[in-house]
């Protein structure tokens, strides 16, 4: 086996070790700090929640590249892979119309306060 081989298989179980917890964090913080924001429990800087939403989306980019890479020759889908594939449709879905809809609207109504 190759070294490059090597790696990239070392980098893919390291992945598949962290992408539960990490996946997680990524999706489940984001919007509950969205809930929080929109009921109006705490107010949150519009630009937290881009930052916010950057990291998720990075955590995400990282996961799928990592594991959907195609210098890999054998591709297998492993526990909890297609829920990450599912979700993460979902997430570039929302982050692409209510997420940025509701910073927008965010940002209007604490103008006029």
């Amino acid at each position: 086996m190759s070294r490059w081989n090597r790696f990239v298989q070392d980098i893919d179980s390291f992945v598949d070790v962290i992408k539960r917890p990490l996946y997680l964090w990524a999706v489940v913080v984001p919007y509950i700090l969205y809930l929080v924001a929109i009921l109006g429990i705490l107010y949150i800087d519009p630009d937290y929640l881009n930052w916010i939403r950057s990291i998720m989306q990075i955590a995400i980019a990282f996961i799928l590249i990592v594991r959907f890479n195609p210098l890999k020759k054998k591709h297998e889908l492993h526990e909890y892979d297609e829920q990450i594939i599912f979700g993460s449709a979902l997430i570039l879905l929302t982050n692409a119309t209510i997420t940025q809809s509701f910073v927008l609207h965010l940002r209007s109504f604490f103008s006029n306060v």
